[in-house]
């Protein structure tokens, strides 16, 4: 087996994947099942999101999972996020991230706030230790 299958399949094991993912419209969130069972749900709020925080719910519709689960794209938006960066709160560029982080001073209360209100009853660190 060449060292790159043996890099991608350690990745697979290693990193936490979605199952599924949808834009749950009536409540406005976008909500990841991994394969370990636990969930992520997230809120695509204004300025929140890199490439999510304008769209409307037709375009947040059409949500796809790539790369074996470690990937969610949106087509129409040119939106893609690697479901591990969603965990530990990262929604987009260092760019982008440090300038919604300044917003409210410097702190990163904001996306963490969004990020404590948006899980179901799994914390990030049991999702990603869970060895997904």
């Amino acid at each position: 087996m060449s060292i790159a299958r043996q890099l991608g399949e350690q990745r697979l094991k290693s990193s936490p994947r979605a199952k599924s993912a949808y834009d749950d419209s009536a409540s406005r969130r976008i909500v990841i099942e991994l394969v370990n069972q636990c969930k992520f749900i997230f809120p695509p709020e204004p300025e929140l999101a890199l490439g999510l925080h304008e769209a409307s719910a037709e375009e947040l519709s059409e949500l796809r999972v790539l790369s074996q689960g470690l990937a969610l794209d949106w087509p129409r938006l040119d939106a893609q996020f690697s479901v591990a960066g969603w965990l530990v709160g990262e929604f987009g560029t260092m760019k982008w991230m440090d300038g919604i982080c300044s917003q409210d001073g410097g702190s990163q209360s904001r996306v963490a706030e969004a990020v404590d209100t948006s899980r179901d009853s799994h914390t990030a660190s049991s999702m990603i230790g869970d060895g997904a």
